[in-house]
């Protein structure tokens, strides 16, 4: 039994830790794709294709 209960906090532990990785991703990674969209629209702008 305290095994099992073992298993499933390293599981909540992996979970958090797995959740904190995925938010600091999101909160880099936004802004980047934010800035390459801003910069697509300025090279359309610049070179009509």
């Amino acid at each position: 039994m305290e095994k099992v209960e073992l298993a499933r906090a390293d599981e909540v532990r992996v979970k958090e830790i797995i959740n904190k990785v995925s938010n600091i991703f999101l909160f880099m990674f936004f802004p980047f794709l934010k800035f390459v969209m801003i910069f697509k629209v300025f090279l359309a702008i610049e070179i009509p294709f």
